[in-house]
């Protein structure tokens, strides 16, 4: 024993003092240990580490549907944002300030300051929308304070601050920001949405009535869908071509998803706006009440007239108190005192749930708070709610006010002639030189009002035309040339020709690229002038590719002094102008002469299908594009074409050797750059991946050209050069 404590005792009594100390300071150490992990924890949150993945992936959970009211019943998913296939837009990662409200996470799962850190690192977009959604004034100027203190505080780290809002309810609130208008709808984007519109409600109503899922179903009823959808979009581009007044309306998404509820609802489409929106709310008050057969039929619910009497109480309430949105409380004591009129055992509740689930008029934005799940049919209630009560004067009262003027619009179809004329004198007389009330003042003349004031015509025409002078951005310009032509066409044309003739190049040009929308039947007196422009070496450039474009538009009957100019412009220089002149030459009719055929515009599928063993992975998925009209060559460059393009260009390109073919045999090994320069030389461009694959395979996905199986001898392939080797 001596021995062990002479050779252990040190080691046993430090032994002993540790595990003394450890039992006296476990607490504290088991106290510092959480600290510590509680500060790296925040550090590696405020780094947004696992985060970031989960907010990404919740924000295309949450926004890769497109809400579309009246589109889709009780358990059918709302159509795929991405296979409406809307025009391009920048594939960017945003940073929304509203997150919360808009993404369905947590506030105590943000890590804190990572937002903070997001935007002072810098390289984030910042998307503000809706600033004319604030309707207070004073509330405004609030909102716009806060949002100059935050581009002061974050635009200097590298951010984009982008802040929307409708043309008419933009004052240049902001100075300091750059203004923008976003592009409307052309005609291909028209036609693209509607066929894309269809083949996705119809997909996406049929996978909700599959027994079984299986993949094999899911494609089946797909290509159903898609084989029903092309028909039903035709019908309706056929039908809408008919009915300028919604043509001319038809220029945005949300206007166009109403147009295309009431044409699938009714094989019909009404005239004007006003009829537009009533028949909108017929669809979706009535018929798509009834269609929506996974609910219980309510026996004792309110009539459609009912509902409308409700709707158009609660939508006149929201626009006197400056009202985007109601709490359910507020929204129960504005029905109450209507139920005795609706003459049905009804609560509240039930009817508000009615409104909502039933019919989505109505959205819960946020849980207890509703609103207008769309704008146009908000104005459309207030205007008719006024019309029948006879409250014409307070159109007058508020005509210098941005949220009335859609509603005095819509109710200028509505009220009586003598009222809506006093409306428009008004508008005129409280429009100041602001191009949407000057245009609103044009735009009410085009919605079928009976007004025999001849002279009230001619001054909103006089004070449009003088506004376009003036009109300071392409998007004022557009408003104003729009609202004239549906107040008084014949004086836009004289407009047109004077600023044609003017000396004012930039207005010129505006003008040549404003008279297509004119159409073929009011655009064709203009084609000698536009043909002269074409011919005229003293003009600039650009705008004699713009005439040549507009002519092309127009389709305007060609005559030989066009062949002249148009040949002539694409032996030019330029090559906007080579480029406007060829497709002018094309879409006249003379595609042929250029060695070129014609692939007309619409639908095709693109890839390949899963059951296709031959196809590589990076064809799939298959998939359905819509592709304007183009043309392509009937037949390879040849080495003839491409000596007498490096001669005439003088060209020098590397490889002579590519020369020395026989010359009616296809040039070859020529380089993507040098067959970019021949294209571009001969007027014309390289066929995107989906122009060739469309023009070689047509558009019913089948694998080559003339079906889904192999044929011998129908292509210039190694099969054929075999058999011609073996015959020698």
């Amino acid at each position: 024993m001596g021995n062990f404590w002479q050779d252990k005792g040190n080691d046993f009594i430090l032994a002993l003092i540790m595990l003394i100390l450890g039992v006296i300071l476990a607490k504290p150490l088991e106290a510092l240990l959480k600290w510590l992990w509680k500060k790296l924890e925040a550090g590696f949150q405020s780094l947004g580490l696992g985060f970031q993945k989960c907010y990404y992936e919740t924000l295309i959970k949450e926004h890769h549907r497109l809400e579309l009211i009246g589109t889709y019943s009780q358990g059918v998913q709302p159509p795929r944002l991405k296979d409406l296939s809307l025009p391009d837009a920048p594939k960017t990662l945003l940073g929304l300030l509203e997150w919360p409200r808009t993404i369905k996470l947590e506030l105590e799962h943000v890590p804190p300051g990572y937002f903070e850190r997001r935007l002072k690192n810098g390289n984030c977009i910042v998307l503000l929308d809706g600033l004319d959604e604030v309707l207070n004034r004073d509330e405004q100027e609030r909102v716009v304070a806060l949002i100059k203190s935050f581009v002061n505080t974050y635009q200097p780290y590298g951010n984009w601050i982008i802040v929307t809002c409708r043309s008419a309810g933009w004052e240049k609130q902001l100075p300091d920001f750059r203004t923008y208008t976003v592009r409307e709808f052309d005609k291909d984007d028209v036609r693209k949405f509607i066929g894309a519109w269809y083949r996705e409600v119809l997909r996406a109503q049929k996978l909700a009535d599959l027994e079984k899922h299986t993949p094999e179903n899911e494609k089946r009823v797909e290509m159903e869908a898609y084989d029903e959808a092309r028909p039903n979009a035709d019908g309706l581009w056929d039908a809408l071509r008919k009915k300028e007044s919604l043509l001319h309306i038809a220029r945005t998404p949300p206007i166009l998803s109403l147009i295309t509820l009431v044409y699938k609802r009714s094989a019909n489409l009404p005239e004007g706006r006003a009829e537009l929106y009533k028949a909108c709310l017929d669809v979706l008050l009535d018929k798509w009440d009834k269609e929506v057969h996974r609910l219980p039929i309510i026996p004792d619910s309110p009539t459609q007239k009912g509902k409308l009497l409700v709707l158009q109480t609660i939508a006149f309430h929201f626009l006197t108190n400056n009202l985007t949105q109601i709490e359910q409380k507020e929204l129960e004591g504005l029905i109450t005192p209507l139920l005795p009129q609706l003459d049905k055992p009804i609560t509240e509740c039930e009817l508000i749930e009615q409104l909502y689930q039933r019919s989505g008029v109505l959205n819960e934005k946020k849980i207890g708070f509703f609103e207008f799940a769309h704008r146009a049919l908000h104005d459309y209630l207030v205007a008719s709610y006024i019309a029948e009560h006879g409250l014409e004067n307070l159109l007058l009262e508020h005509a210098a006010e941005e949220p009335w003027r859609e509603v005095i619009l819509i109710a200028a179809g509505l009220v009586k002639p003598q009222k809506a004329a006093e409306l428009i004198q008004t508008l005129l007389e409280q429009s100041g030189e602001k191009p949407a009330s000057l245009a609103l003042a044009g735009w009410s003349l085009g919605e079928d009002i009976q007004i025999d004031k001849n002279e009230l015509r001619i001054r909103v025409a006089e004070r449009l035309c003088g506004a376009l002078a003036k009109a300071e951005n392409a998007g004022d310009f557009r408003l104003l040339t729009d609202s004239l032509q549906t107040a008084n066409p014949s004086a836009l044309q004289d407009w047109l020709r004077d600023a044609l003739a003017g000396r004012d190049p930039a207005l010129r040009r505006r003008a040549l690229g404003f008279l297509p929308e004119l159409g073929a039947e009011q655009g064709k007196t203009f084609a000698p002038l536009l043909t002269a422009f074409i011919g005229d070496t003293k003009m600039d450039a650009k705008a004699r590719a713009l005439a040549a474009a507009s002519l092309a538009q127009l389709k305007a009957e060609p005559d030989s002094a066009v062949w002249k100019a148009l040949t002539e412009a694409r032996q030019d220089k330029d090559a906007a102008l080579k480029a406007a002149a060829a497709w002018a030459t094309c879409e006249l009719g003379h595609y042929e002469e250029l060695g070129l055929v014609k692939v007309e515009a619409g639908e095709f599928l693109m890839g390949s299908a899963d059951s296709d063993g031959m196809a590589d992975n990076d064809e799939k998925p298959q998939h359905t594009l819509y592709l304007p009209t183009f043309y392509i060559g009937k037949y390879p460059v040849t080495v003839e074409q491409y000596h007498a393009f490096m001669q005439e260009s003088g060209n020098k390109t590397s490889g002579e050797d590519r020369l020395k073919g026989v010359e009616n045999h296809p040039v070859v090994n020529v380089s993507w750059r040098d067959a970019l320069t021949y294209a571009r030389w001969q007027g014309m461009t390289l066929p995107s991946e989906a122009e060739w694959e469309k023009a070689a395979r047509g558009t019913d996905g089948r694998i080559y050209p003339w079906g889904p199986d192999w044929r011998s001898n129908h292509a210039n392939a190694d099969e054929y050069l075999n058999l011609c080797a073996l015959r020698i």
